[in-house]
């Protein structure tokens, strides 16, 4: 993925940019508007990936290695959605005790991909580049598309994702107002300058256009009160509080 320093772009590469950020948007609001009704109403491929989850994680605990970490808070989570007939469960509200690789800033909450992400900047706040797994070389940053996807899981709970959709806002770059990919968390060089705090953007991608349409999915679902994009097929095979059927 290409990287974009926030400060050294043209007036005319910033102008083909937000068209194609307004055109990416204006076809994710086509989407959501047409609904879902492509997606199988088979999930026997599901049950499998998460059978094959299960014997991942069982194996991570039979032999420890680099991915361990995440392992030993993702066993809980996954147990949680396995009963123990051997098939699914789904229980809303479990992701906000379960799994939670998020942190604080002032523009508010954000989250990681997962405890092992190397797809960042280096310590110095040089730019990404390929390097060897477990390395620790780079690391991964907060997502505020992440911020949007757990402003959904409290809608299909229930509660309330305001501050969520605020947050998204508040990550935005000072002068383009457009949304990263990722902003900065604690580890170096994060909070060392104005250059590198917490919650603002890192150079990573930006705009990104899935963060975007995210923002605007979490509006959408907040003005509707329940999340606008879930397939029903699966919603309703694990007996989500979404399924309307």
């Amino acid at each position: 993925m290409r990287r974009y320093r926030r400060n050294n772009m043209s007036g005319r590469t910033r102008k083909l940019m937000i068209g194609g950020v307004a055109l990416a948007i204006a076809g994710g609001a086509f989407a959501i508007s047409t609904g879902v009704s492509s997606a199988g109403e088979n999930c026997a491929g599901l049950d499998q990936a998460l059978r094959q989850n299960l014997q991942f994680i069982a194996g991570q605990r039979a032999n420890p290695d680099s991915q361990s970490a995440f392992v030993s808070m993702n066993f809980a989570f996954r147990r949680k959605l396995w009963n123990d007939r051997g098939s699914l469960t789904v229980r809303v509200a479990d992701p906000f005790n379960m799994m939670n690789f998020g942190y604080r800033t002032a523009n508010g909450m954000f989250w990681h991909r997962a405890s092992f992400d190397g797809y960042g900047e280096k310590n110095d706040g040089s730019q990404w580049e390929p390097t060897d797994t477990g390395s620790g070389i780079t690391h991964g940053r907060g997502w505020p598309l992440l911020t949007g996807e757990r402003g959904e899981y409290r809608l299909a709970a229930g509660r309330g994702a305001r501050v969520q959709l605020a947050t998204m806002a508040r990550s935005a770059d000072n002068q383009s107002w457009f949304l990263p990919e990722q902003v900065w968390d604690h580890r170096a060089p994060g909070g060392t300058s104005p250059r590198f705090r917490p919650g603002e953007p890192t150079l990573s991608a930006t705009p990104l256009a899935w963060t975007h349409a995210q923002f605007i999915r979490l509006a959408w679902s907040i003005v509707r009160g329940t999340p606008v994009e879930t397939p029903q097929p699966v919603a309703c095979r694990y007996g989500s509080p979404l399924c309307r059927r």
